[in-house]
C-alpha cells in the first residue's frame, strides 16, 4: 500500500507566503489603476511648458552624463520619455503612475517589516501592510504628484528613498556597518538627484533604528557608529551643496517675491496645522494653486495656536516611542521628511499638495493601527 506524500511544513509556509504577497500586489495595483486610469489623456500644464515642452536640454539629451546638476536624474527621465513619445502625454503619464504604484509596493515590504516588530502574526501583518500600501496609493492628496507630469521629481525621489530606506531594513542588524552605508549611498545619490528633499533620508534610518532596533534606548545605537559617521559627514556636505548650488538651480529659484526665513517659517506653521494635517484626514476643497497670505509675526494667534498643536503632536510621538513605535514613528517621519520644504528654506509658494506625498509614508503605515484603534473605541 503506497504512502501519501506530503510537503515538509517550511515548503507549505514559503508557498503560502508567495501566493499571499502575488495576492497582495494584485490588490494593490488593481486599486492604483482604478484611481488613475482616467488621467493618461491629461495635458502639458503650468511648469510643464517650461521643463518639458520648451527645455532643449530635455529635448537634446544634455542630461545623460551630467549626474551632479539640479535634478539630473529626474530631468534624464524625461529626456527618455522624449525619446520614447516626443510630447505626447500618454508615455510620461505611464511612467509617472508606474513609479507611483512601485512606490505603493516599497511600502509594503517596509510595512510588513515594521509590523514584525510588534505583531507576531504574519497573516496579520501582511494585511495591514496592504491597508498601509492602498491607503498611500489612493488617498486623493496623491493626485497632484501623480497626474501632474512635473511632480515626477516627487515620485522619483521618494522611489530613491524608500529603496535606501529598504537597504538599511533588510540589511542584517549585527551587521550594520560602513558597507551598508555605502550601499544606501547608491540610491541616496540618484534620490537627491531627483529632489533635494531626500536630504533627510539618514534621520529617518536613525528613527527607524532608534524606536525598533534600540527600543527607544540611544546606548544601543552604539554598535552602528560607524554607518551614522558615513552620513554625519556626507549629510553635512549633501546639506551644503543644496543650499548654496542645487536650489539655485531650481524650478522658480531666484524669483522675485520670496519670503524671510523668518517669516517663511511663521507661515509654514499654520500651513502645516491647517492644512496638510487636515488634508491627510480630510481630503476635501483641494486645489492646485493655493492664495495662501503669509505670517509676518510670531504673535498672531494662528501662528501661536498652531505652534502650540504641532509641538503637541511632537510630544506625543516622543511618548509613544515604547509603548507605541509605529505611531511615533508615523509622527516624526511626518515632520522629518516635511522640513526640507516646510521649516525655513524659503519656496516661492508656500504651500502645494505634492509636498504631502513623501510624509504620508510614515503616517499610512499607521492607518491600520488607527483603524484599529477605532473600531475597539466605537465597540
Amino acid at each position: 500500500m503506497s504512502k501519501r506524500r506530503t510537503r515538509p511544513k517550511s515548503q507549505s509556509a514559503a508557498v503560502s507566503t508567495l501566493t499571499g504577497r502575488w495576492i497582495a500586489l494584485s490588490i494593490l495595483f488593481a486599486v492604483t489603476l482604478a484611481a488613475y486610469w482616467n488621467s493618461f489623456g491629461a495635458p502639458l500644464v503650468f511648469d510643464d511648458l517650461a521643463t518639458i515642452q520648451r527645455n532643449t536640454s530635455v529635448r537634446f539629451g544634455e542630461f545623460y552624463w551630467n549626474l551632479l546638476s539640479a535634478r539630473s536624474v529626474l530631468y534624464l527621465t524625461f529626456t527618455l520619455n522624449y525619446i520614447w513619445s516626443g510630447q505626447q502625454v500618454w508615455s510620461y503619464h505611464l511612467i509617472n503612475f508606474l513609479l507611483h504604484l512601485l512606490n505603493g509596493l516599497f511600502i509594503f515590504v517596509l510595512a510588513e517589516r515594521i509590523f514584525g516588530h510588534v505583531d507576531s502574526s504574519l497573516q496579520r501583518c501582511r494585511l495591514y501592510a496592504v491597508l498601509a500600501a492602498a491607503f498611500f496609493l489612493v488617498h486623493p492628496v496623491q493626485t497632484e504628484s501623480v497626474t501632474y507630469i512635473s511632480s515626477r521629481s516627487e515620485l522619483l525621489s521618494t522611489c530613491f528613498y524608500l529603496l535606501g530606506f529598504l537597504v538599511y531594513v533588510m540589511w542584517p542588524k549585527e551587521r550594520i556597518g560602513f558597507l551598508c552605508s555605502l550601499a544606501v549611498a547608491v540610491p541616496y545619490f540618484f534620490g537627491l538627484g531627483s529632489k533635494e528633499t531626500v536630504i533627510s533620508l539618514p534621520v529617518t534610518i536613525f528613527l527607524y533604528d532608534f524606536l525598533f532596533l534600540s527600543k527607544g534606548e540611544f546606548k544601543s545605537l552604539l554598535p552602528r557608529w560607524r554607518f551614522y559617521l558615513t552620513y554625519l559627514v556626507g549629510g553635512l556636505s549633501a546639506a551644503y551643496y543644496i543650499l548654496t548650488v542645487a536650489l539655485r538651480g531650481s524650478v522658480g529659484a531666484g524669483t522675485a517675491g520670496r519670503l524671510s526665513s523668518w517669516h517663511y517659517f511663521l507661515t509654514q506653521l499654520r500651513v502645516i496645522a491647517f492644512y496638510y494635517i487636515r488634508l491627510i484626514f480630510v481630503p476635501v476643497g483641494q486645489n492646485l494653486d493655493y492664495d495662501f497670505g503669509a505670517s509676518r509675526s510670531p504673535f498672531e494667534p494662528a501662528v501661536i495656536a498652531s505652534f502650540l498643536f504641532l509641538c503637541g503632536i511632537v510630544f506625543l510621538g516622543w511618548i509613544l516611542r515604547r509603548r507605541s513605535p509605529v505611531f511615533a514613528f508615523s509622527i516624526f517621519w511626518f515632520f522629518v521628511t516635511l522640513a526640507p520644504t516646510s521649516s525655513v528654506v524659503t519656496i516661492l509658494d508656500v504651500i502645494f499638495e505634492h509636498r504631502l506625498y513623501l510624509p504620508l509614508v510614515g503616517v499610512c503605515i499607521s492607518f491600520p493601527l488607527f483603524i484599529q484603534l477605532v473600531y475597539g473605541k466605537l465597540r
